[in-house]
């Protein structure tokens, strides 16, 4: 996947199958960023995660 032409403040979840719950548990497991459902990413992937700078007040 290309990168991004642009520095994301917050971390995306991307659903790409529909599993909401399952991202949201993922949500929770790593502590921070968002989930939304959208046919963006790796489509034929559950997930896409996009990584932003809050990533840095975590680790």
């Amino acid at each position: 996947m290309p990168g991004l032409p642009y520095t994301m403040r917050s971390t995306q979840i991307i659903v790409q199958g529909g599993d909401l719950g399952s991202a949201e548990l993922l949500q929770e497991h790593i502590g921070f960023g968002t989930v939304r459902a959208s046919s963006t990413g790796a489509i034929n992937s559950d997930f896409t995660i996009r990584v932003g700078d809050d990533w840095q007040q975590r680790f």
